[in-house]
């Protein structure tokens, strides 16, 4: 997002003048840092910042890891907006001052605005230090408070005994007008003896090689931790980054990473100011594929700077930064109500980037090249630990192998485990070789899958639930070796490709346990399934992933797949998918519509449609229908009322803002059966269809960006009464 955004003013430099030389781009750079080209008094702006709770994940297709750019998707758990007004002056004093606040939520969540409580912007790169979200401590106090870590500035005083620095090339033309700014890259890396308390960055600057100015900064942060001022090593109250990788450091495989990227404007010809900032922390462990991420990602207008009366600035070594991290104020409550004038749909910043962005500046575990490296990872939680009906209590391992330098883009991975009530041992081995907008893959598999068609991604426990009762799934046992080959359509849009062929074998299975060992609810029997093998077929094109993982960001996403079996089973079956969600002004909207349908003349029981229960289409009964085609499809409208828009504190805790929105939601679905299915289906006492669209409304009260609703609804095909409807989760 940013660098596209720059360079797009800019052009390969053909200039046949000798770029200067490191050390004298160094020195003009160390100069502009403590005196811009004209003495600066201060700036006023206006931003918008997105932050967001997420989860970096492979996509719900074999082969796909997080890493491999066409197998990769992020599910924002929260998004909360920002509108705020930024004002900096050259003696260091800053304020970000929120006048406007909004979030869209999956779940229930932390606000993210919990931890921490100053200015989330960095308001200059001129000065000796910049003070991250990440890098302070922000809750500690008295003698128990560790002293703020910032970053070093690689051209400020102590930039010299901080960096190494390599580079200086004249890389691009920047054309402002009729000026011609030449651009120079210069590399830095921290030194190996990098001293206690300081904070810096591995990665790369891009300067104004004629003023020296910073044009562009990224890369990762790099520290080592200050004493407490009590001498204390490990204090009980910690920066955000070393509270997570200390609450993480027991499990396998733990990585902690936070990575700044820092875009600058020129004003009036004179000096270079925030244009667009982006500020992450990521943290892997051995438990899955995913990163969990924390993302700040703002852009800034109207910047309108003010000249020092003298060419002397106020301040001193220090200059343009604050002594600590400034706090971040908020408007009363009716003012943050009134903003409108927001620039940007939420969730759309979020979405524009990815975590696998900084992986070429990532810590050496995660990044393409270097040395192999085998590590415990499991590619999703229930491949460690699940209960369901057929299985009982299931317990696996896995690890990952990539080659890295050994053969660029190659990794094997596996996992293996066992069902304790099935007495049967399940896991998968998969090789995959990533070239960038192509994967290739080979899999050998033996695993149970479920059969539920037309729900939610987020609507069933599968394997957390059964341990209180909850598997409304039905199963069957599968076998199968595949070979497939995945194509990135668009990166930025998350369109891909996906090509398979492969040979299966399915067979039925019957409930192995009564019910979850923490619940007394009795399991529902597993639905009857043909046994067979059969040779696979499989295309699917996928349009905006990260939408139809039904997370909290805005936009489209749509799914099309065909899938066929040839031998002892036999089915062509479609599938479509179209998953939307926007939001103008206070006005939201979602929708979903899901389709399938069996193509030809036969089929096996457990590729047919069935639709029915709350999770599906409310009010009708569980799987109450069945046949050869099918969908579903809601859609909901809300408003977000103009009250109780301010972020909830109690203490260190935080949670988004109550914002009351009121909203109505419509579902429909429809199932039909070809005559040949309609004897098999008799003869099991499955109902052959739903005769007709089946249709149901609810009315809700939604709260904190939609992660909680409380209202009613009611299926107008049963004749029944109105009922109550609870949600914990921003459900579509």
């Amino acid at each position: 997002m940013f660098s596209h955004a720059l360079l797009a003013f800019a052009f390969a430099t053909t200039d046949s003048t000798a770029p200067p030389s490191l050390d004298s781009l160094l020195a003009r750079a160390r100069r502009a840092a403590h005196r811009p080209a004209t003495a600066l008094r201060g700036y006023d702006a206006q931003g918008e910042t997105e932050l967001s709770l997420l989860l970096n994940t492979p996509a719900d297709l074999p082969g796909a890891v997080a890493g491999t750019r066409a197998g990769t998707m992020e599910v924002a758990a929260i998004v909360e907006q920002l509108a705020s007004r930024v004002a900096w002056r050259g003696d260091g004093t800053y304020a970000q001052h929120v006048i406007g606040y909004r979030s869209q939520a999956l779940q229930l969540s932390y606000s993210t605005l919990s931890l921490f409580r100053h200015a989330v912007v960095v308001p200059v790169l001129y000065g000796d230090r910049w003070w991250l979200f990440y890098a302070a401590d922000t809750v500690g106090s008295g003698a128990k408070r560790r002293p703020p870590s910032a970053l070093v500035s690689p051209f400020g005083l102590d930039g010299g005994s901080t960096y190494d620095f390599s580079g200086g090339d004249t890389v691009a033309t920047l054309m402002v007008g009729t000026r011609r700014i030449p651009l120079a890259r210069i590399v830095v890396s921290p030194k190996p003896d990098l001293p206690p308390g300081r904070l810096a960055v591995e990665g790369e600057v891009v300067v104004d090689a004629e003023r020296g100015d910073i044009v562009r900064l990224r890369g990762r942060v790099i520290g080592r931790a200050a004493p407490s001022a009590t001498g204390d090593t490990t204090p009980r109250r910690r920066s955000l980054a070393r509270r997570i990788a200390g609450s993480t450091a027991g499990l396998a495989g733990v990585v902690v990473a936070g990575y700044v990227e820092f875009e600058n404007q020129e004003i009036d010809g004179r000096w270079w100011l925030p244009r667009a900032q982006r500020i992450e922390l990521q943290v892997q462990t051995g438990m899955g594929d995913g990163r969990a991420v924390l993302r700040s990602v703002s852009r800034f207008r109207d910047v309108r700077a003010e000249a020092a009366r003298d060419t002397t600035l106020a301040g001193d070594a220090r200059l343009g930064q604050p002594s600590a991290p400034m706090p971040m104020t908020f408007a009363a409550g009716d003012s943050l109500r009134a903003h409108r004038a927001w620039q940007r749909e939420i969730g759309r910043g979020t979405g524009e980037v990815m975590a696998t962005d900084f992986d070429d500046v990532a810590p050496i575990r995660l990044r393409r090249d270097g040395p192999p490296v085998l590590r415990p990872q499991l590619r999703r939680p229930t491949e460690f630990v699940r209960y369901d009906k057929v299985q009982g209590f299931y317990l696996g391992f896995g690890a990952q192998w990539r080659a890295r330098d050994l053969a660029p883009g190659l990794q094997v991975r596996g996992n293996a485990g066992l069902a304790t009530a099935e007495r049967t041992a399940r896991g998968n081995v998969e090789a995959t070789l990533d070239r960038g907008a192509n994967v290739w893959l080979a899999r050998v598999e033996r695993s149970l899958a479920s059969t539920n068609d037309l729900v939610s991604p987020y609507a069933e426990l599968v394997g957390i639930g059964g341990f209180f009762g909850l598997d409304d799934a039905d199963y069957v046992h599968r076998d199968r070796v595949q070979a497939g080959w995945t194509r990135l359509l668009d990166d930025r849009a998350g369109a891909a490709l996906r090509v398979e062929l492969g040979w299966g074998r399915d067979a039925p299975r019957a409930n192995n346990v009564g019910g979850g060992p923490f619940s007394r609810r009795t399991f529902r029997p597993n639905r009857p399934a043909d046994g067979g093998h059969y040779v696979s077929t499989l295309v699917s094109l996928d349009v905006g992933r990260a939408v139809l993982s039904q997370g909290a960001q805005s936009g489209i996403g749509a799914q099309l797949s065909v899938e066929r079996g040839d031998g002892e089973l036999t089915f062509t079956r479609l599938d479509a998918r179209v998953v939307t969600r926007r939001q103008w002004g206070p006005v939201v909207a979602t929708g979903r519509v899901q389709g399938a349908a069996l193509v030809g003349s036969d089929a096996p029981l457990q590729r047919l449609i069935e639709l029915g229960g709350p999770t599906a289409l409310p009010g009708a009964a569980y799987k109450a229908f069945t046949g050869t085609r099918g969908a579903v499809s809601r859609a909901t409208l809300s408003y977000v009322l103009p009250i109780l828009s301010q972020p909830l504190r109690f203490g260190e805790l935080g949670l988004p803002a109550l914002a009351p929105t009121p909203s109505i939601g419509v579902t429909a679905g429809f199932v039909e059966s070809a005559p040949w299915a309609l004897g098999r289906l008799s003869a099991l006492g499955w109902a052959a269809g739903s005769q007709r669209v089946l249709g149901a409304v609810d009315v809700r009260m939604r709260f904190f960006g939609g992660g909680v609703s409380i209202g009613a609804g009611r299926a107008f095909y049963t004749g029944a009464p109105w009922r109550a409807v609870v949600s914990f989760g921003g459900d579509l």
